[in-house]
């Protein structure tokens, strides 16, 4: 007779870890490993939702393919780390040109130069990329990074053509909404020192900066709400508005050349 002392009990937890391990080689065999596997979607997922190191990591453990590649390269686009961008770019690029990415790799690489602040090699990279027949899909966006360029630059000149090309070519593009921003800026080199909501907080410092010799204006904009900004000067040359910039970071302001 089996007395209640010599019972075995048997439950979830007590089989052992050697049956589970099999367990889970059924599932892995039965549903396929891709089931358990990060795939493409997932890091594109996280790329939609700003998690950019979650979908750099995601991305660099999937096959390696164009694809894959380029979206590694984006993510650290976004996380402003454009050495390691450009590295997968020209991965990119050096893989083959029949892929649907390579053009965007492209134009991708030209704009870490770009936003790096690296004028000149940016200025290099979108000119190459007019000039090539292959990428006429994304010339609107080389004319417009070339007008921020010649802007940046205080080549009013090429700001113009550039522009004047994108009105005359490319009317309907996305690029299209920026011309009348960079217009808005003007042919020169501004400064400005602050930007209020509230008009009494516009004319204190207005009035401050013109007593200390200051040659000040005031520019309204609308955004959903009124927004005025007060600016210092107008200079055909940079080095002048930089000249300006150092003596009012020295007068405790926080000063910003535009464009």
């Amino acid at each position: 007779m089996m007395t209640h002392k010599n019972k075995k009990h048997f439950s979830f937890f007590s089989v052992p870890a050697l049956c589970w391990a099999g367990v889970i080689a059924l599932l892995f065999s039965f549903y396929g490993a891709s089931s358990f596997a990060v795939t493409i979607n997932d890091a594109y997922k996280d790329y939609l939702n700003e998690d950019y190191q979650a979908a750099a990591e995601n991305a660099r453990s999937l096959p390696v393919k164009p694809e894959t590649i380029y979206l590694t390269g984006l993510s650290y686009l976004k996380m402003a780390n454009y050495e390691k961008a450009r590295e997968y770019f020209q991965k990119v690029a050096i893989m083959t040109k029949q892929s649907p990415v390579y053009e965007k790799s492209k134009v991708k690489f030209a704009d870490t130069f770009f936003l790096e602040g690296d004028l000149n090699q940016a200025k290099n990279e979108f000119c190459a990329i007019l000039k090539n027949k292959r990428m006429t899909d994304y010339a609107s966006h080389a004319h417009l990074r070339l007008a921020q360029v010649a802007s940046k630059q205080g080549d009013w000149t090429e700001k113009q053509k550039h522009l004047a090309a994108i009105e005359d070519k490319y009317a309907g593009s996305v690029e299209s909404r920026f011309v009348p921003i960079l217009k808005g800026y003007g042919d020169y080199f501004t400064i400005q020192v602050g930007a209020f909501t509230a008009k009494r907080n516009v004319l204190a410092l207005k009035n401050e900066l013109q007593r200390k010799g200051y040659k000040v204006y005031v520019l309204k904009s609308e955004s959903g709400y009124t927004i005025y900004k007060v600016r210092v000067g107008k200079y055909l040359r940079r080095a002048e508005a930089e000249r300006v910039t150092e003596s009012l970071v020295k007068d405790g302001y926080a000063a910003r050349i535009y464009p």
